[in-house]
């Protein structure tokens, strides 16, 4: 059982859950916990339910919580139809239309749904900006040699596979409505290209960001650059700026829990969004 799943189950059975001194406390339907085996469900999601819980994001069991179902695309798709997505309404035309612009297509799409409030703010920044991209963020890097520069990018990409929004595509252009795409897959872009003056990045290929490495000087340090889109750069920032010290914890751990439950909590509401190609 997936974690989206889990958590639609116990809203269901009206169990509740809260975190005290670092430990997951479960509340309400004990025979439901024994009989749907969710006890053993809940053991192997506790890392990331926990996390769920701190970071304020948890919202079954609260007055005015969005009913949010779970998501309907499944591992091994290979083709995604409209009654597959559970928080955009989508026509045929529309879904083959993102299909054709991700690596893979559907076997290589997680979610669909559309952009958050803030998310929206950006792309129309990135979209009507003249020169450049103010959104584009970039932080340097220095590195003793090669061999830690090279554990950095392999920690940013252990990042990027644990958390969806790393992961994430955005995609306008034919559509009405802006919407984002989380691949199950997406490769950190490492390249030793010269940073050009206006920073620009494409916001239809994730992940939205690429580690660029320049040219070793004799006897200095080894340097590099760290591009990011701000679209997708929110809770997960801090563990991108601290890779290699969260490489260890990244390790063996379970992924995230959907950034779909973020989604839903930033709009403030469930609420069902629709596009379709524009004529």
């Amino acid at each position: 059982m997936s974690i989206n799943e889990l958590l639609a189950t116990l809203k269901a059975h009206e169990i509740h859950l809260t975190v005290k001194d670092g430990q997951l406390v479960v509340q309400g339907n004990r025979r439901a916990l024994t009989e749907n085996g969710l006890l053993e469900h809940l053991r192997e999601h506790k890392p990331a339910l926990i996390e769920l819980i701190e970071q304020g994001d948890y919202q079954n069991g609260k007055r005015g919580a969005p009913a949010l179902p779970a998501n309907g695309i499944e591992q091994g798709c290979e083709r995604i139809t409209p009654e597959m997505l559970t928080l955009v309404k989508l026509d045929q035309a529309a879904i083959d239309l993102l299909m054709d612009a991700i690596p893979g297509g559907a076997a290589n799409v997680q979610d669909i749904y559309p952009l958050a409030p803030l998310q929206q703010g950006i792309l129309y920044h990135h979209v009507t900006a003249t020169q450049g991209d103010p959104y584009v963020m970039q932080v340097q890097f220095a590195f003793s040699d090669q061999a830690r520069r090279d554990a950095f990018a392999e920690a940013l990409q252990s990042v990027i596979t644990r958390h969806d929004i790393l992961r994430t595509s955005i995609h306008w252009k034919g559509l009405e409505t802006p919407l984002q795409v989380v691949w199950r897959h997406a490769e950190l872009k490492v390249d030793s290209s010269p940073l050009a003056a206006d920073l620009t990045m494409d916001l239809g290929q994730a992940p939205l960001m690429r580690l660029v490495c320049h040219a070793p000087v004799a006897g200095q340090r080894v340097e590099a650059t760290l591009l990011f889109h701000h679209i997708a750069m929110d809770h997960s920032a801090l563990e991108v700026g601290c890779a290699m010290k969260y490489r260890p914890v990244c390790r063996g751990k379970p992924k995230c829990w959907a950034y779909r439950y973020r989604f839903a909590t930033m709009s403030g509401k469930h609420c069902w969004a629709s596009a379709k190609l524009s004529t």
